[in-house]
């Protein structure tokens, strides 16, 4: 199995000479090893623990609050969500949870959701190549 496990060169990584790093491009030896280091840190901020469903069980309760809040104006569900499952995520590990109507947060998710898209069209050069 470890003759087919690994994933194939990506085309940016053969251009650059520079080989993938981190949990999501790296596979092989380099892979398992931080595998395991990221599920270490993952359950020592509360993975597979109580903390996790009482965040995520916190969060919807202002999730539904705000919609409720909202008296059927029209908002967009998609960013409000992206904010909610952000602050699961901040509670867990800074200890702090955002307003929905914080500007900067909104800002702040908006830049990264625009990486998260550039780095999506990045993989499509990995596709065609």
């Amino acid at each position: 199995a470890d003759y087919f496990s690994d994933r194939s060169p990506y085309f940016i990584d053969t251009a650059t000479g520079v080989p993938s790093r981190g949990v999501a491009f790296s596979s092989g030896a380099d892979w398992k090893e931080q595998r395991t280091v990221s599920l270490t840190i993952l359950r020592q901020f509360g993975m597979g623990k109580n903390i996790l469903a009482e965040k995520v069980q916190e969060e919807v309760s202002a999730y539904v609050n705000y919609l409720a809040g909202m008296k059927g104006k029209p908002i967009n569900i998609r960013e409000i969500t992206n904010i909610s499952t952000s602050n699961v995520i901040c509670s867990i590990i800074i200890g702090h949870r955002f307003e929905y109507d914080d500007v900067e947060f909104q800002n702040m998710i908006s830049h990264l959701n625009s990486v998260a898209l550039d780095q999506q069209n990045v993989g499509l050069v990995h596709f065609i190549s």
